[in-house]
């Protein structure tokens, strides 16, 4: 762990806290949803405004998919206590991923050794692409932790003591893991099906575990679109599913062929991306995008 958290504070003083990873986008993206949340007052604080714009008419723009609550919340909170320098946002998250890889390392530890344990720790202190680089962007930092966790829970779980209240703490992680990102989320999910198949070579186990972990996590996006539904309409957001699964997968034939779905976003202020083919990604960005013209 000391290896760790000093490669990671000798990059975080080097660049005097500047984000270091190779991608830092999302460390502003994050900052600039904690900050509108925290000066506008019209903003909802559970929910993603990305303008730029210090005009407070300018403002919501809803960003609506991932709910990223936890990190948002997080940057929320530390703008709200003053603590509204970026560089303290990165020593932060490079807390955050150093809590995870610690739980990483005890989980380990009590699954297979020590010697697995110690050569994760040394292979996440060295690694670029896949760790260091994340460290300080909030945004992600919370990823190591929640794997982790969930991996301690339901090794836990597989033990046969107390294996009801073990399996109720799974449920409410399970949650927590779907407010915060739909694409981690079911990996983790998967990775813990895979587990207690292993673990507990018993097809009923394994079916319980399932079912009611999908139930606990169903239940976590009901509870991020009853917040849309709030903020946008029930209406609006059953749009906003509808268009954005058409404007990735045919973007491209949307932007030729009308303008409706620009108009749309434009009017109830959320914004997606278009994936066009050969085109790219294209934002449709926060007025009417590619039909703008």
């Amino acid at each position: 762990m000391l290896v760790f958290v000093g490669i990671c504070l000798v990059l975080w003083l080097i660049g005097g806290g500047i984000p270091y990873g190779y991608d830092g986008i999302e460390i502003y993206f994050t900052y600039l949803v904690g900050y509108n949340a925290a000066t506008f007052p019209h903003v909802n604080p559970l929910m993603a405004d990305i303008v730029a714009s210090p005009e407070p008419a300018a403002h919501p723009y809803y960003y609506t998919h991932h709910p990223n609550l936890f990190s948002h919340l997080l940057s929320q909170l530390l703008i709200r206590l003053g603590i509204a320098d970026l560089r303290w946002h990165g020593l932060v998250a490079i807390g955050i991923t150093a809590a995870g890889l610690f739980v990483g390392a005890r989980t380990l530890r009590a699954i297979v050794g020590p010697a697995e344990a110690i050569g994760y720790l040394l292979i996440s202190s060295t690694h670029y692409i896949g760790v260091l680089s994340w460290a300080s962007v909030l945004l992600r930092s919370f990823h190591f932790f929640f794997f982790w966790v969930a991996v301690s829970l339901t090794h836990a779980y597989l033990s046969e003591a107390r294996r009801g209240m073990r399996l109720t703490a799974v449920c409410v992680w399970t949650y927590f893991i779907f407010l915060n990102d739909y694409t981690l989320a079911p990996f983790i999910y998967l990775c813990q099906l895979g587990l207690v198949a292993l673990g507990a070579q018993s097809w009923r186990v394994t079916a319980r575990f399932a079912v009611l972990t999908a139930i606990s996590g169903a239940a976590s996006v009901a509870t991020w679109l009853l917040i849309l539904a709030g903020e946008l309409g029930a209406r609006v957001v059953f749009q906003d599913i509808v268009y954005t699964y058409l404007a990735r997968n045919a973007g491209h034939a949307i932007c030729i062929e009308s303008c409706s779905g620009g108009r749309i976003f434009s009017s109830t202020r959320r914004t997606f991306t278009m994936s066009s083919g050969r085109h790219g990604g294209t934002p449709l960005g926060l007025a009417t995008g590619c039909c703008s013209s």
